[in-house]
């Protein structure tokens, strides 16, 4: 047992597409079709083939052209499967079907030629002297097994009468000019190369190697059966398929008709003819027009247009079957048909149309835009009109005419419903147009719409710009006109205000320049224009809720508010001066006010932040005015001061009018005189007076 091994390489970058109009292969066609797929002219078949073959490894084929093959359509045998042949090189045809025969003339041929053998027998009679053949052998064997055992073949054996000599006794036709017979090991690259084709990389048929178109003939003699054998077989085993593709097997010297001269009939007259000559066959000829059986001869005179069908048969050729040739007249020119055509089927107004006849030579035209001649003229169409025109040729005149409506140029006026807007608000475009039609409007940001009178909702700044209407009717444009739509854009109102305010203090608004306008709005009915604000003096009454709107043309923001509050300055006492002895403690207590904050200045520097003051001991350096001021809210009290002063202690001198005195005397006590002092006597059994000089007026 062996193995044969075909390596493939192929780039499928470099496949074609295969196509609907490949190589078409229809196997185990029936006997009766398959003697027409090879025979052709000035032969008959004798009875039905005699086919020895597996019904996939033979069949017809057609679309031979859309191939390097060589012809269209035949018989085609194989080895393998028929249906193989038309797939691209690049896949192998190798199929063994056990159809194993030992043919004599074959493995004459090549000795090893009996497997997948496929053999059909078939009779015919000539009506010729000389048979041609037209052939193409093709194989996978190619290129790898050529010179071996695997010498694929086929041969055209025939049998019968030979016109110069011994009989045929099946007589190989398929041969070379040089006498060789066709096989794998005879014709390829190295031997007799000029009748083999490289078929490597083909996309139509898949043999790897085919035979060029060969063209043997044979000579016969006509009106005798002839017993054709067609046999195919593979070489050493039944791999890698080969197959024949006959075109025909036909007379060579058939009758042909030749040189036809054919005259036109003009004017629907009996005035056309044929003229034609006979070449091939034998001879004499019988001719017979068919509707003119009394027209015997290779013409006809003055006759109509139509078909014409001439049935030639050689007498010479005792089984000569009748060959049969069709014409035919045209009607070279008749009366004239003419027809109006214009090169637009919609016609704007001012629109140059071309306008054309046919069907007549010449052509005399008349509009409302004046006259004109020849096949096709140009004019300007204002308006709906009749065109009318004369059509004449030698077989006489017509006349034609034709209505052309004429679509008046569309106008429109496009306005918006609101030109200037608010984001979020909507807008109408309204196109004005003069007549119904569609009207294409486009507009910012990719804006378009086949709606007369568009809306747009809910707009947005981005919808800002230019809107372009055009009006179309019946194909006819208006040209774009426009119409300029502007939103704002919803401002934003951002603001700044002192929250508190003292009392006479100013309150002070102001507005980020969002905007084109401001609005400030307050307590007590209070407004303002104006983007800085600044309320001097303020009062209590003006604490409350201020609003501030920005506007961008009429297009307010969303309110902003801030609350201001206007507080009262806190009010402070203490008494305007204190006077204390040198050395002594003094306490400064002010009517304090909850949550206020207090400074405290004096002299030589002095400062204190708390509300009470304490002085272990007056001295020098403690005397003299002090201020006060408290801060409430940010807000400070108006100073308020008050006075420390200190006096020495005073030395007290008593004095009394006599120390001894009679009961019932008056007694006078004496003090010395200190400024500011005050005084203060005590005595025997509760005596008492804050007087200076106190007296007693009886003594006891």
């Amino acid at each position: 047992m062996y193995l044969r091994l075909k390596i493939l390489v192929c780039t499928l970058l470099a496949l074609p597409l295969v196509s609907v109009s490949q190589l078409q292969v229809t196997p185990g066609i029936p006997a009766a079709t398959l003697a027409t797929s090879a025979f052709g002219n000035g032969i008959t078949v004798q009875g039905l083939p005699e086919i020895n073959c597996n019904a996939a490894q033979y069949g017809a084929f057609t679309n031979g052209l859309t191939t390097s093959l060589g012809f269209n359509s035949g018989l085609i045998m194989s080895t393998g499967n028929a249906s193989a042949a038309p797939n691209a090189q690049t896949s192998n045809a190798s199929t063994g079907l056990g159809v194993n025969f030992n043919d004599p003339q074959l493995t004459a041929i090549s000795a090893g030629a009996t497997n997948d053998a496929c053999i059909i027998t078939i009779t015919i009679v000539p009506q010729c002297n000389t048979l041609a053949l037209r052939f193409v052998f093709g194989s996978e064997e190619y290129p790898e097994f050529v010179g071996g055992s695997f010498n694929d073949v086929f041969g055209f054996f025939v049998s019968g009468e030979n016109p110069s000599g011994p009989a045929y006794n099946n007589y190989n036709v398929a041969q070379l000019p040089n006498g060789t017979p066709v096989s794998i090991n005879s014709v390829n690259a190295g031997n007799n190369n000029a009748y083999y084709v490289n078929n490597a990389g083909n996309s139509m048929i898949t043999y790897d190697g085919l035979t060029t178109v060969l063209l043997p003939v044979l000579d016969v003699v006509p009106c005798q059966p002839y017993v054709f054998k067609l046999a195919i077989a593979d070489a050493g085993d039944s791999s890698y398929d080969s197959a024949i593709f006959i075109d025909f097997i036909s007379c060579a010297t058939s009758v042909a008709a030749v040189s036809p001269v054919i005259v036109p009939a003009t004017c629907s007259d009996a005035n056309g003819s044929i003229s034609l000559g006979i070449e091939g066959g034998t001879g004499p000829f019988e001719i017979a027009w068919q509707n003119y059986p009394d027209s015997t001869g290779l013409s006809l005179h003055n006759i109509p247009s139509g078909q014409y069908t001439l049935n030639v048969l050689d007498l010479g050729v005792p089984c000569a079957t009748l060959s049969t040739f069709t014409y035919t007249v045209p009607d070279g020119s008749t009366a004239p048909a003419t027809n109006i055509t214009v090169n637009d089927a919609s016609i704007c107004q001012g629109q140059e149309i071309t306008v054309t006849g046919t069907g007549a030579e010449t052509y005399d035209w008349i509009t409302n835009n004046g006259s004109f001649s020849g096949t096709s003229f140009n004019m300007i169409a204002e308006e709906d009109q009749w065109i009318y025109v004369n059509g004449t040729n030698i077989c006489g005149e017509l006349e034609d005419s034709l209505f052309i409506n004429v679509t008046p140029t569309p106008t429109l006026n496009p306005e918006v419903t609101i030109d200037t807007l608010c984001a979020g608000q909507s807008f109408q475009l309204i196109a004005n147009a003069n007549m119904f039609g569609t009207v294409q409007w486009t507009g910012p940001l990719g804006f378009s719409s086949n709606q007369t009178n568009p809306t747009i909702n809910n707009a947005s700044a981005n919808a800002s710009g230019t809107y372009n209407a055009n009006l179309i009717v019946n194909g006819c444009a208006s040209g774009f006109q426009s119409v300029n739509v502007l939103v704002y854009p919803t401002p934003m109102a951002f603001g700044s205000v002192l929250p508190l305010v003292c009392e006479g203090g100013n309150i002070q608004m102001g507005a980020q320049p969002t905007g084109e306008s401001y609005l400030w709005t307050g307590p007590n009915g209070f407004t303002s224009t104006e983007q800085v604000v600044i309320l001097n003096n303020a009062t209590p009454e003006q604490s409350g809720v201020y609003t501030l709107q920005t506007f961008l043309g009429q297009c307010p923001s969303a309110p902003s508010s801030y609350n201001v509050l206007v507080t009262n300055a806190p009010e402070i006492s203490m008494p305007e001066t204190y006077v204390v002895c040198d050395g002594q403690p003094l306490f400064i207590v002010p009517a304090l006010i909850a949550g206020a904050t207090y400074q405290w200045t004096g002299p030589n520097g002095f400062t204190a932040t708390t509300g009470e003051l304490f002085f272990p001991s007056i001295g020098p350096n403690e005397l003299g005015q002090y201020s006060l001021v408290a801060t409430l809210a940010n807000c400070p009290s108006s100073a308020s001061t008050t006075t420390i002063v200190s006096l020495p202690f005073p030395v007290a001198l008593p004095s009394i009018s006599d120390n001894e005195v009679c009961v019932g005397e008056q007694v006078v006590f004496g003090a010395n005189s200190w400024t500011g002092a005050a005084y203060e006597w005590t005595g025997p059994n509760g005596f008492y007076s804050s007087e200076q000089n106190p007296s007693i007026a009886t003594a006891n």
